[in-house]
């Protein structure tokens, strides 16, 4: 069934509806396809074993490893490609009940961090059973 759900983020209103099943699969597989061997490879570099955040900030981190992850990242995409990307992440995500694609400019101008966390409920809303303990997180355990 889709949920809606609702958090305020930095004194926004911020509503996302969760994809339908099938725009979700696509979605999901792009980003896969899009992020999976950059981040695994920064994972692997973090040294991490969990998904747990407070287990990644207190753990040893091989630099060189977490570098390999980053520059596959930034030489897999481009900016059109990662605007794209964040577009489709962000349809159906409302902020103070306006389509974040309408003011998504005014909201988000000298507000990065703000985007990307509005970007990560997003992906929760969407994707949190697949990215969380239960499904791709396990991957992270050793």
């Amino acid at each position: 069934m889709i949920e809606t759900k609702e958090k305020v983020i930095d004194e926004l209103n911020v509503k996302v509806v969760q994809f339908g099943a099938r725009r979700g699969l696509k979605l999901k597989m792009k980003l896969i396809k899009t992020f999976g061997a950059p981040l695994l490879k920064m994972i692997d570099g973090m040294g991490v074993k969990t998904t747990e955040i407070k287990e990644v900030m207190n753990s040893d981190i091989n630099l060189g490893a977490m570098g390999e992850g980053l520059n596959l990242l930034f030489t897999k995409i481009d900016e059109d490609v990662a605007e794209k990307i964040i577009d489709e992440i962000l349809a159906g995500t409302f902020i103070d009940d306006k389509e974040v694609k309408v003011v998504f400019d005014q909201v988000f101008s000298g507000n990065f961090l703000t985007m990307y966390k509005v970007i990560g409920f997003a992906l929760e809303v969407n994707f949190g059973s697949f990215f969380g303990k239960s499904g791709i997180g396990t991957l992270t355990k050793k």
